[in-house]
């Protein structure tokens, strides 16, 4: 899954972004879960929520979870809200 995220008002950074524009890069990976349309929301939704959790503390032993580790639910529905075309029913 790739992010797309439109940024302005940067001004100088250390960077060397320009002060708006596009900013592109992975978001998350969905595993294959299978074939059909449901199996697809349930891998878009795992990805979302993993793009959305706020990583705090000290790592577990696998490197990526912490117990510190929170889901940031305004960050998520905004991330489900700025889906085009996704039907909301499905993600929630």
């Amino acid at each position: 899954m790739i992010g797309r995220w439109y940024y302005r008002r940067l001004g100088k950074n250390s960077y060397g972004l320009p002060s708006q524009g596009i900013y592109e890069h992975l978001l998350g990976l969905a595993d294959d879960r299978g074939g059909g349309g449901e199996h697809c929301a349930k891998a878009l939704k795992e990805a979302l929520e993993s793009a959305c959790i706020i990583r705090r503390g000290r790592r577990n032993r696998d490197g990526v979870t912490g117990q510190l580790d929170q889901l940031d639910a305004d960050l998520l529905k905004n991330a489900k809200a700025s889906l085009a075309g996704a039907n909301s029913k499905v993600l929630d």
